[in-house]
């Protein structure tokens, strides 16, 4: 086991995170018991690789004057592809067994409430299995009839992930027949306060030579600053035709043409449209790219509308890419 919890070690400090997280020695324990390890322990390391754990803060303490609380600071957890602020607050222990220890976790879920899950009290006991959705923040040794939690009860558990770089791939066409845009939904991105930068190469199809495509960014929350373009490949080589481009085989290249926009739109896209494709129902290269500074919490949308009321699709395999460049 020993091997096992080393070699999953090395592959989150080599993986966009890193650790808090602790395996105290025996000599430093409240309890044995805090000192081996837990099947959990593994699942805590293993999420942390794949990208949940926690951005920053969110450790969890003894009170000042302990009872059977432990205090959660504020901080921003990360559950798959969704960040979620956490406000500093206070979570609850339940009342010791009388008899058997147990070994509660301390969580957070994707909607950043704060809660303890429960383990089973044993003679020998062993940790809960992690709630669906959620992230181990600390796990807390409870002996037989406890009446408070000291320092030395809670371990540290807190992988931090990496905030810095999110990918979203789009694993179901999104097509539509209407000038009135809908979202994107798989391509979204839940941010908080800061700079970042969007890069979205989409696969789009039209079904109509003389259709084209027209986007749209949108952010749920407070935006300060925006600036975005909508690029693609066109029949143009010395002037803009306003026709996305599929295949290029002459020597003389194409244009690539661009629309920009400042600000954020939804139904009514203002990135295009342009006027059509080179060929119907055939794949061709779309890219979104936007700066963008945000001053809260929300989500950073991408949505699709058709020139006509004729169908047109973004398809599986699309992407977008959201780096945060600064807090």
């Amino acid at each position: 086991m020993s091997q096992v919890i080393a070699l999953l070690l090395s592959l989150l400090l080599a993986s966009p995170a890193a650790a808090e997280f602790t395996i105290p020695n025996v000599a430093d324990a409240f309890a044995p018991a805090q000192a081996q390890v837990d099947k959990v322990d593994l699942d805590v390391i293993v999420a942390g690789i794949k990208g949940t754990g926690v951005v920053s803060g969110c450790a969890v303490t003894a009170q000042g004057s302990p009872d059977m609380t432990v205090a959660v600071a504020a901080g921003t957890v990360r559950v798959g592809q969704t960040v979620i602020d956490v406000t500093a607050g206070n979570a609850t222990i339940t009342t010791a067994h009388a008899t058997n220890p147990r070994f509660d976790l301390v969580v957070v879920n994707n909607s950043g409430t704060k809660s303890v899950t429960a383990g089973t009290a044993a003679a020998s006991p062993v940790y809960p299995a992690i709630p669906a959705n959620s992230v181990v923040l600390a796990v807390v040794y409870v002996p037989a009839n406890d009446t408070t939690i000291a320092s030395t009860q809670i371990v540290d558990k807190r992988v931090l992930v990496n905030n810095t770089v999110v990918t979203r791939r789009l694993g179901t066409q999104h097509s539509l027949a209407s000038t009135t845009a809908t979202e994107v939904t798989d391509l979204s991105h839940s941010l908080t306060a800061g700079t970042y930068h969007l890069y979205a190469p989409l696969i789009v199809q039209s079904t109509s030579t003389t259709v084209g495509l027209k986007f749209g960014v949108n952010y749920t929350g407070t935006v300060t600053r925006m600036a975005c373009t909508l690029r693609y490949p066109s029949t143009g080589t010395t002037a803009a035709t306003g026709i996305g481009e599929d295949a290029i085989a002459t020597l003389t290249g194409s244009l690539w043409e661009a629309m920009a926009a400042t600000t954020e739109t939804t139904s009514a896209p203002n990135l295009g449209p342009y006027t059509g494709v080179a060929a119907a129902n055939t794949n061709i290269l779309n890219v979104i790219e936007c700066q963008l500074v945000v001053s809260d919490s929300g989500d950073l949308e991408i949505w699709h509308g058709s020139e006509a009321a004729t169908a047109t699709s973004v398809e599986v395999g699309s992407a977008s890419r959201v780096t945060k460049l600064a807090d």
